[in-house]
């Protein structure tokens, strides 16, 4: 799974998104490689994002 940073990141405070499948993406912290990753279906994510940019 390959894991990016938000193109909104400042300084160390960000989160990281890596895609699953067609379906699901995953988050976790960028600090902590190893924290657990919280998993969203494409819908969740995608209300997410809509919410953040709001």
């Amino acid at each position: 799974m390959k894991w990016r940073k938000s193109s909104y990141t400042e300084g160390e405070s960000c989160v990281e998104v890596a895609t699953f499948d067609d379906r699901a993406m995953g988050v976790r912290d960028s600090k902590l490689a190893a924290s657990p990753v919280i998993p969203l279906r494409a819908r969740a994510w995608a209300a997410l994002v809509a919410e953040l940019r709001e």
